[in-house]
C-alpha cells in the first residue's frame, strides 16, 4: 500500500515529532522513509483525519482508498484507481443507476436504467429488452424467440417470421402462417381452424357441415339429390 507521500498529499498531512518545521518537497522518498522509520516523522493516522481538514485535489497514481479493515469479498470497502470498487451495502437517498440509456423512456441507446420508475435493460434500438414499470406493473420482454408485450397484450413464442402468438386483446391463439382455408391454425371465440381435428372424447355441436352434407341437431340430414333406381313403395 503506498504511503501518504506516494499519493502526493499536501505536506500538512505529516507531523514533525521533533517540533521542527519539515518541508517534504525538499526530501527524497528515501529520506522521508528513513525519517519515518527513525520516528522523526510519523504519518498521521486515519483516525486523526477529520472531514473538512483536507482541501484541494487528491491525485492518485496506481493507488486506492480503502477502509482499514478491508478484506476482499468479506468486509470493509475499497475504491480503486481503475474505477472498480467494493462495498458491503449501498444505500441511495435518491437518483438513478444508469449506463448508456439516458432516461426510462430511451429506446434508442444500449444500456440500463434503474430508478423509482422501474428497471430497464435494452440493446440498441430495443431489439432485445427487459422492462418493468412499477406504477402500472407492465412487464415487457423481447428477445430472439420470446416477446411479452404488455402494451399490446401479446405473448409471442418463436421468431418474428415463425411463431405462435397469444393475443389477449383480439382473443386468439394462432400460428404466424395462418391463412383461413389454406394453412396454419387459429383458435378464437368464433373460429377454430386447423388442418385436422381429432377428438378422443365427445364432439358435440348444434350444426355439423362437411362439403354439402349437413346434419342439424342430429335430427335432419340433407345430402346430394339423385334419382332412384326403382320406385319406392310404402313398404320401403
Amino acid at each position: 500500500m503506498p504511503s501518504l507521500y506516494d499519493l502526493q498529499l499536501n505536506r500538512q498531512l505529516y507531523r514533525d515529532t521533533s517540533g521542527e518545521e519539515t518541508d517534504d518537497e525538499a526530501l527524497t522518498l528515501s529520506d522521508l522513509n528513513n525519517a519515518i522509520d527513525s520516528g522523526a516523522i510519523s504519518e498521521t493516522s486515519s483516525e486523526s483525519l477529520i472531514s473538512g481538514e483536507i482541501s484541494g485535489n487528491l491525485l492518485m497514481i496506481s493507488g486506492f482508498i480503502r477502509s482499514k479493515l478491508f478484506v476482499a469479498g468479506s468486509s470493509g470497502w475499497t475504491i480503486n484507481a481503475d474505477g472498480t470498487a467494493q462495498f458491503t451495502d449501498i444505500t441511495l437517498t435518491g437518483g438513478t443507476i444508469k449506463y448508456g440509456k439516458t432516461s426510462f423512456t430511451d429506446s434508442v441507446h444500449s444500456g440500463y436504467y434503474i430508478s423509482a420508475d422501474g428497471i430497464y435493460f435494452g440493446s440498441a434500438g430495443d431489439t432485445s429488452r427487459l422492462k418493468y414499470v412499477l406504477a402500472s406493473g407492465a412487464f415487457d420482454l423481447s428477445g430472439s424467440n420470446l416477446l411479452i408485450d404488455a402494451t399490446n397484450n401479446i405473448i409471442r413464442l418463436g421468431s418474428v417470421s415463425d411463431n405462435i402468438t397469444l393475443d389477449a386483446t383480439n382473443k386468439y391463439i394462432r400460428s404466424s402462417n395462418f391463412v383461413s382455408g389454406a394453412s396454419g391454425f387459429n383458435i378464437s371465440s368464433d373460429l377454430v381452424e386447423a388442418e385436422n381435428i381429432r377428438a378422443r372424447g365427445t364432439l358435440a355441436g348444434s350444426t355439423f357441415a362437411y362439403d354439402i352434407i349437413n346434419a342439424v341437431g342430429g335430427m335432419l340430414m340433407i345430402a346430394n339429390a339423385d334419382t332412384l333406381d326403382a320406385d319406392m313403395t310404402v313398404d320401403d
